[in-house]
């Protein structure tokens, strides 16, 4: 399973795998991000990336050991929210899963 995340023009797409790293640092995933304005999106996109860029073997445990899912690829993930939300800040963003 993985989130489609819509902004403006750009799709971007992750596997579940390691959600709830980002579930514990903005007690949210990005299935909630559905029907929100793209420039609040970045706020919180930023502060994950922010906190598995400066903590990340801290989250290490939420990673799978199947390799779907890794702090580097949820900071990528993350980087092309904040990209997208930047980019089309008064967009809705949309999530299907």
């Amino acid at each position: 399973m993985s989130y489609d995340v819509y902004i403006g023009e750009s799709w971007i797409n992750h596997t579940f795998n390691g959600c709830e790293a980002c579930n514990e640092i903005i007690s949210v995933t990005p299935k909630n991000f559905d029907g929100m304005i793209a420039k609040d999106v970045n706020l919180l996109a930023l502060k994950v990336f922010n906190e598995l860029n400066d903590k990340g073997e801290l989250y290490a445990h939420y990673m799978p050991g199947n390799g779907w899912g890794t702090i580097s690829s949820w900071k990528r993930f993350m980087k092309d929210i904040i990209k997208a939300c930047e980019e089309y800040p008064d967009e809705i963003v949309k999530v299907s899963y």
